[in-house]
């Protein structure tokens, strides 16, 4: 089983840069007036320079929001979306993301319910992890909490990462098991089921998880045609391709063509091609069900002529 940590260097410099007031000197003037010192509070007690947080990418400050929580807390342990982002695992929120904790007590202190940046959740945690100085969930119950959580596009996304971490359907089952009877059992178990270890990016994932959502049966995961790779295949001959925005911000001029020259052999194989960004998987999957649908329908209604 791979290390489910680590694969992505900027976590520990950005844990780094974060100031927690209890450990400055009883004379360090950031600890009385830590705004006009260049700092910003994420917690009553954890702050991070201003600076630094204007620049956080979304997905960095949901981690170091986190990172912040479970640091100010003594005994509360981050779980679901909040675990997954110190673990590294992949994250797609569709929904207002929170902190998400709970504490061995099971009890919501007043602290938490006025929170409205956290959610304190009545669970017990029985094994648990510290990472990046934090109490996290392990990875296996992290996916079961956010698929019961947030439901099984976001469920389904944390679980293709496990099996392309090394993690097996069983250790899934196993885990669910182990939870026993449980609101929203069922969406952990469709998520293990339609789980694939193959996708190679939590986008992927979310396309395909829409796709199985309207009712679609006939998806193959990074199927290899013509010395190519196509994310999803779709009735055997559409081709639905993510496009992420990495991939452009370097030598785009020459990542375009390639994609071009790429499109256009695929096509000339026979293949419909559709193509779509992870804004528009997020906020627009009902117009994603509409043109795969579409689309397949006139592979087969030109098949058959």
């Amino acid at each position: 089983m791979q290390n489910t940590r680590g694969e992505q260097k900027w976590r520990e410099p950005l844990v780094d840069e974060l100031v927690d007031l209890r450990r400055l000197r009883s004379d360090d003037p950031r600890r009385r007036d830590p705004a006009g010192h260049g700092l910003t509070l994420l917690t009553k007690q954890i702050a991070i320079p201003t600076e630094v947080l204007k620049r956080l990418r979304f997905h960095e400050d949901r981690f170091v929001r986190a990172v912040a929580v479970g640091k100010n807390a003594y005994a509360a342990v981050l779980l679901g979306r909040s675990a997954a982002r110190v673990l590294g695992m992949w994250v797609v929120s569709l929904g207002e993301e929170r902190v998400e904790v709970c504490l061995p007590s099971t009890q919501v202190p007043p602290t938490y319910r006025r929170n409205k940046k956290v959610v304190c959740r009545r669970r017990k945690v029985p094994y648990l992890d510290e990472v990046h100085g934090v109490r996290v969930t392990l990875p296996v119950r992290t996916f079961i909490d956010i698929a019961r959580d947030h439901g099984f596009c976001e469920g389904l996304i944390a679980a293709d990462w496990l099996l392309a971490r090394g993690y097996t359907r069983e250790d899934l089952l196993e885990g669910l098991r182990r939870m026993g009877k449980m609101p929203n059992g069922a969406v952990v178990r469709r998520c293990i089921e339609h789980a694939k270890g193959k996708s190679e990016s939590p986008y992927e994932s979310l396309a395909r998880a829409i796709l199985i959502e309207a009712g679609f049966v006939n998806i193959r995961v990074q199927v290899p045609v013509g010395g190519y790779r196509l994310d999803l295949l779709i009735d055997d001959l559409v081709a639905l391709e993510v496009d992420g925005d990495v991939k452009y911000s370097e030598g785009a001029e020459l990542t375009i063509l390639e994609e071009n020259n790429r499109q256009k052999a695929l096509m000339n194989e026979g293949f419909v091609f559709l193509r779509y960004r992870p804004q528009e998987l997020r906020e627009e999957p009902g117009r994603v069900v509409r043109q795969v649908r579409g689309a397949s329908q006139r592979v087969r209604v030109g098949s058959t002529q």
